[in-house]
């Protein structure tokens, strides 16, 4: 019987050429799909970091800044139209604000609610003020009309401040340092912390115009802010925000008059200013080497103040309301109470 011999399979004959192109397809699938990470990677760390600024944890800092230098300037404003005599003065505010930019970066922005307490004192004489004061803050923000982003905020510091009066005409000057510590969470759920330090020097200019019923005092200034926002790592990425300077140059009058109520003066107060803006509006930096950048400020706000204080004998209670309006769905309200013992 004839025996047909066993068959053996025949490997598949691969062409060269196709050998070649599946090699290529694979080490274009692997370098895609590393591409890909990577990209995914810069995205989230980007979005980590831009969260300094599109959260409001930066631009709610300057506006501590700003509350801190408030009280400043109505501290040496009440003192000169309240003829302060010579000596020393305690003095306390407390401040609660609720800020908004609806339109910080794009047609997304934050909202925050801070409150910020100062305790300052000062010495006068016949045409010097120097003072200093020491102050903290807490803040809460939270992102609008993107993906949600929120954060806790504290501030402290301390300011030191000087005026040299020569008539009814007065040069103040201020220098500042304000730690800002937050804690944003993103919407992966993850917790990072975006820290820095704002530093801040100003000058400004005014006269008294005396009237027999009201005193006008026009002021003008330039204030800077030198902003260090820390560097940080979670390991997997690295960002490097750069630091930045933002000046502002408030122009402005305050109207003021008092009116005797008893062993009491009662004072009240209305300030209209605009303040326009230069120097670094956006906070820049690098995220793993790639450029990143963010908004944080507008060019320019314009800030109204309303406030009365009675006055006896050695003291002063008083409460201050402010407003600020500017591009970017800016505004922000804040109402201070203030109180000062003279010794």
């Amino acid at each position: 019987r004839y025996n047909r011999p066993h068959s053996i399979p025949r490997r598949a004959h691969v062409a060269p050429g196709g050998f070649l192109l599946n090699f290529i397809m694979r080490v274009f699938s692997l370098t895609a799909a590393t591409l890909l990470s990577a990209a995914a990677l810069s995205a989230n760390a980007a979005d980590r970091f831009d969260s300094l600024a599109a959260s409001g944890a930066l631009s709610a800092g300057v506006d501590v800044t700003h509350l801190v230098r408030s009280s400043v300037d109505a501290r040496l404003t009440q003192a000169r139209v309240n003829d302060r005599t010579d000596g020393g003065s305690l003095w306390l505010d407390v401040t609660g604000a609720k800020t908004r930019a609806e339109k910080l970066t794009g047609d997304a922005g934050y909202k925050a609610t801070v409150g910020v307490a100062n305790l300052g004192a000062d010495i006068q004489t016949s045409t010097h003020t120097f003072g200093v004061v020491y102050f903290y803050g807490e803040g809460d923000f939270d992102t609008v009309k993107t993906e949600h982003r929120d954060g806790d905020a504290a501030y402290y510091g301390v300011m030191i401040y000087g005026e040299e009066r020569l008539g009814d005409a007065a040069l103040a000057a201020k220098l500042g340092w304000t730690r800002m510590k937050n804690g944003v969470d993103t919407p992966t759920g993850h917790v990072y912390g975006m820290d820095g330090n704002l530093f801040t020097a100003d000058m400004t200019a005014n006269y008294r115009i005396r009237t027999p019923w009201l005193d006008i005092v026009p002021h003008a200034g330039v204030e800077a802010t030198f902003i260090n926002a820390d560097n940080w790592s979670d390991g997997s990425s690295y960002g490097e925000p750069d630091n930045a300077v933002l000046y502002e140059f408030p122009v402005g009058v305050t109207l003021t008059t008092a009116r005797a109520l008893g062993a009491y003066s009662v004072r009240s107060t209305l300030d209209v200013t605009y303040a326009a803006a230069a120097g670094d509006k956006t906070l820049k930096g690098k995220i793993n080497g790639s450029a990143s950048e963010t908004n944080y400020f507008e060019d320019g706000r314009v800030k109204v103040t309303a406030g009365l204080a009675a006055t006896g004998e050695k003291g002063t209670l008083g409460l201050l309301y402010r407003f600020e309006a500017a591009e970017h769905d800016r505004e922000n309200h804040s109402l201070t109470l203030q109180g000062k013992y003279v010794f």
